[in-house]
Order: C-alpha cells, then sequence, then structure tokens
C-alpha cells in the first residue's frame, strides 16, 4: 500500500497525531509519503519517532504573483 499525507505543515506541534501515525504505519511496511503547503515556523517540533525529512513542499505564491493575478482577472 502507499499512503499520500497533506497537510498545510508537517512538524507543528499540533501535528503530533499525524506523526505517531505515519510512525506507526511506516513500521508496519505501508509506503507513506509527505506533502506540506509549507515548512514548518521556528515552532516546529521535532518527533524522534517519525523521520519527516522526506517531506515536499509546494510554496504558496509570492504576493506580487497573486497581485498580478487579481488585477489580470479585474481587468479582463
Amino acid at each position: 500500500m502507499h499512503l499520500l499525507y497533506i497537510a498545510t505543515n508537517f512538524g507543528a506541534l499540533t501535528n503530533t497525531f499525524i506523526a505517531r501515525e505515519v510512525s506507526a504505519l511506516r513500521r508496519s511496511g505501508v509506503r507513506v509519503d509527505l506533502l506540506a503547503l509549507r515548512p514548518a515556523g521556528p515552532t516546529r517540533a521535532e518527533h524522534p519517532e517519525c523521520d519527516l525529512t522526506g517531506c515536499q513542499y509546494l510554496y504558496p505564491a509570492s504576493p506580487g504573483v497573486v497581485a498580478g493575478a487579481v488585477v489580470r482577472l479585474a481587468l479582463t
């Protein structure tokens, strides 16, 4: 089995249950990939029972890109 977990970020204190679940799934032989919208901030919690180093990140668009899209939409 192969699972993908998607979250706003991994490593936040509020995601402790996810870290434990991912760890348990991996111990049982399930392949688990992690995808986060952005990295955890300075309050990142280290979960020794779960390796979060393989997490892939999708960074949100910069404010300039968003503003340009809004202006283009308004002009159309």
